[in-house]
């Protein structure tokens, strides 16, 4: 049965793997394989735990408030870089993640085994939707566009990977694609309006909602209800 070691030394491995496939070629397939890899870092904190408790229980609850402080600390200051050299070079991020990996892959190879090794199943059932989850996700959010996100549904426009709070950005703002995805996000609103008044049902339901949050908070005449509120009162039939 594998132990603690062992499987952190895997998961370091996972990790240190993904990150080096997204950064050297970033792509929709690469992002696919790479981010399930880089999910094994979840398995980091209780193998440590486990590795701890093995070799200081005496020093288990010190060990794992350092545990918690630096997994934080490497989380927060890994975004910052990653987001500071993405500033100007948009791949450069990605590499961000690697040398860590490499160090730590490193590290975990020197770690020492312990005395007295505990066997343990690894949960293929666990693991196993965890991964098509991440696979899905990723899947979803690098094609998006050619599943239907561009459908006329999808209120946006283009700004050619400008970054916001930019003049670029700014530009593409006052463009003819913006002032139709303003056009299209008020059809959408109004539209959906009318749906909710020409539909029974629907209808009911919202009042239903209503209703069930004016008993739950009621309010004496009216008067603190939001604007929302009052005007649903005042619809005929309400």
């Amino acid at each position: 049965m594998p132990g603690d070691r062992k499987l952190l030394r895997i998961a370091l491995a996972m990790v240190a793997s993904g990150s080096l496939l997204i950064a050297v070629r970033p792509s929709a397939l690469t992002l696919a394989v790479g981010v399930p890899l880089q999910g094994a870092l979840v398995g980091f904190f209780p193998l440590l735990v486990g590795i701890l408790r093995s070799r200081a229980p005496e020093r288990n609850r010190i060990g794992i408030s350092l545990l918690v402080g630096v997994l934080l600390i490497a989380i927060e200051v890994g975004g910052l870089v990653a987001g500071a050299l993405s500033e100007d070079h948009a791949e450069a991020g990605l590499w961000t993640a690697v040398p860590v990996a490499v160090l730590a892959v490193v590290a975990g190879l020197v770690l020492p085994d312990s005395d007295a090794l505990r066997g343990g199943r690894f949960h293929y059932g666990a693991a196993a939707p965890l991964t098509v989850g991440l696979v899905t996700l990723v899947l979803v959010l690098a094609q998006g566009s050619a599943g239907g996100w561009g459908a006329p549904r999808t209120v946006g426009y283009d700004t050619d990977g400008a970054k916001q709070h930019t003049p670029e950005f700014t530009a593409y703002g006052k463009s003819p694609g913006a002032d139709r995805a303003v056009l299209d996000g008020a059809t959408a609103l109004a539209l959906t309006g009318a749906g909710l008044a020409t539909s029974q049902a629907q209808r009911s339901r919202l009042l239903d909602g209503v209703r069930r949050r004016q008993r739950s908070q009621p309010a004496a005449d009216g008067a603190n209800s939001s604007p929302p509120t009052r005007a649903i009162r005042l619809a005929p039939g309400a």
